[in-house]
């Protein structure tokens, strides 16, 4: 039945970032055009999830991009977002999500980075005191092409702040502030930068 081709379509699509992700095959695409076929609206179901924008998250992903910082000779992009940012643009702390993605468009860059400034206990318990400052930590890396298609996992730089996920998309808190954390970001990508060469 349609509604439920369009269930299991909008699964595979957000799954796959819209067809854009490196989990894409030949039948990904395939079950795609059965869905499609079964009656899933594809323009219907891209535009109630991906055409939904507060002017609230726009006014905050343009503080994201102005803090758009490229590190490591370009291979690390590192957007900031501060709890100044937050208040200024009376953006609520779930709605910058997604911002991570936007570095990735830049061709030199193999990992994003998305620091927000959190208070204590915003993101749950922290291993710091009370007045220690909490940073999240997004993180997504691309593949670089060839056979092996490798890059960077991001897994195992989350790993290294608490954190977790895959090896395309993790993340982290710490008890550092923003430039601590990008320091540490940047220094822990380095490292397994130098052991893909």
């Amino acid at each position: 039945p349609a509604d439920v081709a369009e269930a299991f379509y909008l699964g595979l699509a957000t799954d796959t970032g819209w067809f854009r992700h490196s989990n894409v095959s030949r039948g990904v695409m395939e079950t795609a055009g059965q869905l499609l076929d079964a009656g899933a609206d594809h323009t219907r179901l891209y535009r109630l999830i991906e055409q939904r924008e507060t002017p609230e998250r726009l006014k905050l992903l343009a503080r994201a991009l102005a803090s758009l910082e490229l590190l490591d000779e370009g291979r690390l992009a590192v957007m900031k977002l501060s709890r100044k940012d937050f208040d200024q643009t009376k953006a609520q702390p779930g709605e910058s999500g997604g911002f991570v993605d936007f570095g990735q468009s830049i061709p030199t860059v193999l990992v994003t980075c998305v620091l927000t400034e959190a208070a204590p206990g915003e993101y749950g318990p922290s291993s710091g005191t009370a007045d220690a400052p909490v940073t999240k930590v997004s993180l997504r890396s691309k593949p670089i092409g060839g056979p092996s298609n490798t890059g960077v996992d991001v897994n195992v730089l989350a790993k290294e702040l608490g954190g977790g996920g895959h090896v395309r998309a993790a993340g982290a808190r710490t008890t550092m502030n923003l430039e601590q954390t990008a320091a540490r970001v940047l220094e822990l990508m380095r490292r397994q930068t130098a052991a893909m060469k």
